[in-house]
């Protein structure tokens, strides 16, 4: 039965709607969703004392719901008078007070401001095909005639799957006005979308600054982020909806060897600090009897090769045996009690990536080291980098690290740490090169001037990019008679350095200013012993 249009622009014609309704019969058509769904927002928005419009009812059950829990004020207008004259006769014994209207949405003959609450389910999705002139002029009608209808602080609400074109398009209208505060609901549904279901509410009043609140993933009262600035907003709508739509397709067909991206998730009550992020892998392998598991990666591991990579999470998944793991990484930055805490705080997110021939009531396994949750202590923060000390295994061994907050995967410089014998406190430790690439370039110099017998160069060092200090400083241990100078465009990495990382600027001379430029003129002025220029931007890479 071809219930659906072949053409979108058949979606603004009567005699299309006529011939749908005819075709369906009595059997209601939920669009993406059923009240079941959508009761919590709509509950919150729409009261027994609210005079309710709904544009584009069809022959939906969601009026009958809405009438059903004390909300009887409410009328219905549809494009197609059969159907209209189906559901008045459907429902006019049982829900006496409910009124239903032949009616065109962008013109509607009702008077200003008569209604409290205008409730539209799919019909702006199912008008707005495209960005014709046409159907952008029919949705502009539409939404001027909401404006017209309701009073102040009255509210539209829309339910769609806010595909880009409609979901810029009205979020501008109505925040270009400046009367309207914005809300957007991301609605949990029962039915299978690859696109999320979303509940736009529009309230029609007066505001200085125009506020965006944004609720996504679950209906927790108090989980919102909120915006003044239009596109930051729209693109957290836009992230949810990509999450979303990867989810769906991820979980629809068994890839081997598949990933999802890295999932942001935050806490309910604070959407500024990212509490976890998880990444769920398939299996190269199936195994029928071990089907779904989450791994808790230790604080301190996530950017280990094992948890970091694709081939190192299918070497995990090929040691566990399961078909399907869902990693998840804890934040270095965030406190957990224990491993019970944190599967009680995931496992519904993890649930929501299970496999869908699983049943609901499935009980997940968590796996996890021997480590536990690890321990990360930060020592400080800021917005574009972060200093953390790691514990490493059962053998008390720590290490501390920085990483930028522009690329958080990668640890710029890492240094093993020891007890201060008179403090206790945790030191910087430059007896050991635990970095490989650090070993292969004091050693390639090493050979170097075995090779022209002189061990112990005496002349002038640069390197380009100082970083953490981490290299300056194995250099200084290594060839103690040469005079290094540091140089980096930033002046909070010199301080980085001194700090965190044990430089010694008595031993080596630190300057800030851009390397180039600086390398360029000191070639000109040939004050230094260059050595190779290649040598330099090996340094500048990976210092």
């Amino acid at each position: 039965m071809n219930l659906l249009p072949k053409a979108a622009d058949e979606f603004r014609s009567r005699d299309y709607w006529d011939q749908f309704f005819d075709k369906v019969g009595r059997e209601a058509f939920e669009w993406y969703s059923d009240f079941v769904d959508l009761a919590n927002v709509l509950c919150k928005y729409i009261k027994p004392r609210d005079d309710v419009l709904i544009i584009g009812c069809g022959n939906s059950t969601l009026s009958s719901d809405l009438y059903d829990t004390g909300i009887e004020q409410i009328t219905n207008i549809d494009l197609s008078e059969k159907v209209v004259k189906q559901m008045k006769k459907q429902n006019e014994k049982k829900r006496a007070n409910m009124k239903w209207l032949p009616m065109d949405a962008r013109q509607m003959t009702f008077d200003d401001n008569q209604f409290s609450v205008v409730l539209d389910k799919g019909t702006v999705d199912a008008l707005m095909s495209n960005k014709s002139e046409q159907v952008v002029s029919d949705i502009d009608q539409i939404l001027n005639q909401v404006d017209r209808v309701l009073r102040m602080t009255g509210r539209f609400i829309c339910i769609t799957l806010a595909q880009k074109h409609i979901l810029e398009h009205i979020s501008q209208h109505f925040f270009n006005s400046k009367s309207w505060l914005l809300r957007y609901h991301h609605i949990q549904t029962s039915k299978s979308f690859a696109l999320p279901v979303f509940a736009f509410v529009f309230t029609k009043i007066t505001m200085k600054t125009p506020l965006i609140e944004i609720q996504l993933y679950n209906n927790a009262d108090n989980n919102w982020l909120r915006f003044n600035d239009l596109t930051e907003a729209l693109n957290a709508i836009k992230q949810c909806q990509m999450t979303c739509f990867r989810k769906y397709d991820f979980k629809q067909k068994f890839v081997a060897g598949s990933e999802t991206p890295v999932i942001d998730l935050y806490a309910e009550n604070n959407q500024n600090n990212r509490r976890y992020q998880m990444i769920v892998v398939n299996s190269v392998t199936k195994y029928r009897n071990k089907p779904f598991a989450a791994f808790i990666v230790p604080k301190s591991r996530n950017l280990d090769w094992l948890y970091s990579t694709p081939a190192g999470r299918q070497q995990i998944i090929a040691s566990a045996k399961y078909t399907t793991v869902a990693f998840i990484y804890l934040q270095s930055d965030e406190e957990y009690r224990d491993l019970e805490q944190v599967k009680s705080e995931m496992t519904s997110a993890v649930l929501d990536f299970k496999p869908v021939n699983l049943s609901d009531s499935l009980q997940i396994p968590f796996l996890s080291s021997s480590e536990g949750i690890g321990q990360v202590v930060v020592r400080e923060r800021s917005a574009s980098f972060i200093i953390e000390d790691c514990l490493y295994g059962s053998d008390n061994e720590w290490k501390r690290r920085l990483r930028f907050d522009s690329n958080p995967n990668l640890i710029q410089s890492e240094i093993n740490l020891v007890s201060n014998k008179t403090t206790n406190d945790l030191i910087p430790d430059y007896s050991t090169l635990e970095n490989d690439y650090h070993g292969v370039i004091v050693a390639g110099l090493k050979t170097h001037f075995l090779a022209t017998e002189n061990a112990q160069p005496t002349d002038n060092w640069l390197l380009i990019g100082l970083g953490g200090g981490v290299l300056t400083m194995k250099l200084i241990r290594s060839f103690p008679k040469a005079h290094l100078t540091g140089i980096d465009i930033d002046s909070e990495m010199v301080r980085i350095a001194k700090t965190w990382f044990g430089l010694d600027d008595t031993l080596t001379t630190c300057i800030v200013d851009d390397g180039i430029k600086y390398l360029q003129k000191q070639v000109e002025e040939k004050s230094n012993d260059i050595l190779e220029i290649e040598f330099y931007r090996v340094i500048d890479s990976y210092s």
